[in-house]
């Protein structure tokens, strides 16, 4: 590991790798484009800070990312219904004490989560760094206001709007969707196993970055397509904060 900036010796990277996907056999390992798997592509965005990748299976790591620090992630907290909040906070336990260093802040980097860059990763911490009141960030893509809700074999929908007529989209708010490709946490939330804690900093990426979610092998194969033009983008991305104090329902999920 090159040396690190004492600018950033407050912050831990944790990359959560576990292999035991169900959709796609093991999906972190997947390349999103050429010699860059899902992984390494998250690894990557935490180049200059200190790092780690939790996994369930550390052997199955390609040999260029057995040299970084891996915390094998226990079983318990590894199965596919386990939340991954939990392994995030075991992590900075292990990290810890292998580092000798007790961090400020978590920066979570889910690699099938991949809409990220450095400069965007970079501005979120100084805007934490800047307000000690804030106690979370995350990214959240754009959408429109137009959300239908359908089921598999039924005939009837919901939607954001109903029954209301619909309005113009310019007279309604901002609309995010979560695209969780980075969520920095205070040290004493990750312990206490949140995910996010209030206030929160939401930051904002363009519409198009809910493509690099990816859950299926067709979510693969079109970000494989798309990821290479997004990246460029992706790097000189300014979003915009909006500082979350409070959170009610839009609909109910029923």
């Amino acid at each position: 590991m090159p040396p690190i900036s004492p600018s950033r010796k407050h912050v831990l990277c944790v990359i959560p790798a576990r292999m035991g996907s169900t959709r796609i056999k093991h999906k972190n390992l997947r390349e999103i484009e050429s010699s860059v798997s899902l992984v390494r592509q998250a690894y990557d965005i935490a180049d200059g800070f200190f790092s780690c990748i939790s996994t369930d299976q550390p052997a199955l790591l390609p040999g260029d990312l057995k040299e970084s620090f891996i915390v094998k992630r226990p079983l318990e907290i590894s199965d596919a219904v386990s939340n991954v909040s939990f392994a995030i906070s075991h992590a900075l336990v292990k990290a810890e004490e292998y580092y000798e260093l007790e961090f400020e802040f978590v920066v979570t980097l889910m690699p099938a989560i991949a809409a990220r860059s450095r400069g965007i990763l970079k501005t979120m911490l100084e805007f934490l760094d800047g307000d000690n009141h804030i106690e979370s960030a995350m990214t959240c893509a754009h959408t429109h206001p137009w959300i239908w809700k359908v089921r598999t074999g039924s005939r009837k929908a919901a939607n954001t709007w109903h029954p209301n007529p619909q309005r113009n989209s310019q007279d309604l708010p901002e609309y995010l969707v979560e695209h969780a490709s980075i969520i920095i946490n205070r040290r004493k939330n990750v312990l206490s196993g949140k995910k996010w804690e209030l206030p929160l900093l939401i930051y904002s990426l363009p519409s198009w970055a809910t493509a690099l979610d990816i859950d299926i092998e067709r979510d693969l194969e079109h970000a494989k397509v798309l990821y290479p033009a997004m990246k460029q983008l992706l790097d000189t991305w300014r979003g915009e904060c909006y500082l979350i104090d409070g959170c009610s329902s839009i609909i109910p999920d029923a």
